[in-house]
């Protein structure tokens, strides 16, 4: 019985399968990586498109609540627009008309339009559509592209009713 080469065969075969092995656990971890990517993107996208509707929905509660004016003041116009986290419509900060997404800056805490912070790759615009005196649709659009020049864009959305019964007494 010839045995002369035995190990040597072995020990390729066993440094192959472990070779084999660790590739595949650093493209798993890779992938993974890259799909972690992908999905937080995808939630600050939402969260974006989200904080769209809140800053309308927060307008037209601040008409109602506050300044006692007509619900639907400042947002009856249909368009698209630019809004921020701090957009009002009575103030320094107010909608501003666009013709489609607009980028938006990070300043290490907030997302906005404003100038200043780091550019992102995340464009955001908002839609009015009167429906009718009462009833106002909103979208919100979030578009980004990510490693790979893959497109994403997250839609959301919603719709206000003037919501105030009539005859409330401003005062």
């Amino acid at each position: 019985m010839n045995n002369k080469g035995q190990l040597l065969i072995e020990s390729l075969v066993a440094i192959t399968v472990i070779v084999i092995s660790i590739l595949g656990i650093f493209t798993l971890v890779s992938r993974s990586l890259s799909l972690n990517r992908v999905v937080n993107d995808q939630y600050v996208g939402t969260y974006l498109a989200a904080e769209g509707i809140e800053v309308i929905k927060n307008i037209v509660d601040t008409n109602v609540l506050t300044h006692c004016e007509p619900w639907n003041q400042g947002v009856n116009t249909a368009g698209e627009y630019q809004v921020n986290y701090d957009t009002q419509l009575f103030g320094s900060q107010t909608l501003t008309q666009t013709n489609g997404p607009a980028q938006l800056n990070f300043d290490g805490t907030m997302y906005s339009h404003y100038s200043g912070g780091q550019p992102t790759k995340f464009y955001r615009s908002v839609t009015l559509d009167p429906i009718t005196a009462n009833h106002l649709k909103v979208v919100s659009l979030v578009q980004w592209e990510t490693r790979g020049n893959a497109n994403f864009e997250t839609v959301l959305e919603d719709h206000f009713y003037n919501w105030r019964p009539t005859g409330i007494n401003c005062q």
